[in-house]
C-alpha cells in the first residue's frame, strides 16, 4: 500500500515541476487509471445491488458485499456462524447471481468474516 502512495506523491510533484504540454500530456496519461477505476467501481456497485436481492432476509443484515476480482464475489460476513450459513446457501447464490447479472463472468463465491461492523458500510 504504501508503494501506492509513493507513486502518488511522484505523480503530484511531477505534476507540479511540469508546465504547459508536459503537464497537459501527463495528466491525460494518467486519466487512463482512473477511468480503469471507475469501471471497477461501477461493476462493483452493479454487483453490490444484484446480491442485495440474493442472501436470505434473516441473514442480511450480517452479509455485505465485498468486490469482484478474477471472476469470483467476495463476500464480508460478521461471523463464523454466518459464513457457515452463507457457504451452505453458497451455490444458489452464485446460481442467482449468475442469473441476475449474466453480463458478468461470475464464477465463485469467497466469503470472509469482517472484523469490522459491517453496518457501518451501509447507508
Amino acid at each position: 500500500m504504501w508503494q501506492n502512495d509513493i507513486i502518488i506523491h511522484q505523480v503530484i510533484l511531477t505534476q507540479i515541476a511540469m508546465a504547459g504540454p508536459e503537464k497537459i500530456k501527463s495528466i491525460l496519461k494518467n486519466l487512463a487509471g482512473i477511468d480503469s477505476l471507475a469501471k471497477i467501481a461501477k461493476t462493483n456497485y452493479e454487483l453490490e445491488q444484484i446480491l442485495s436481492g440474493t442472501i436470505p432476509p434473516e441473514i442480511e443484515e450480517d452479509v455485505c458485499f465485498g468486490h469482484f476480482e478474477d471472476k469470483t464475489i467476495t463476500l464480508l460476513v460478521s461471523s463464523s456462524v454466518v459464513a457457515t450459513k452463507v457457504r451452505f446457501l453458497s451455490p444458489e447464490i452464485l446460481r442467482e447471481a449468475q442469473n441476475r447479472a449474466p453480463n458478468h463472468d461470475i464464477q465463485g463465491i469467497e466469503i470472509k468474516i469482517s472484523l469490522n461492523k459491517l453496518d457501518l458500510n451501509r447507508e
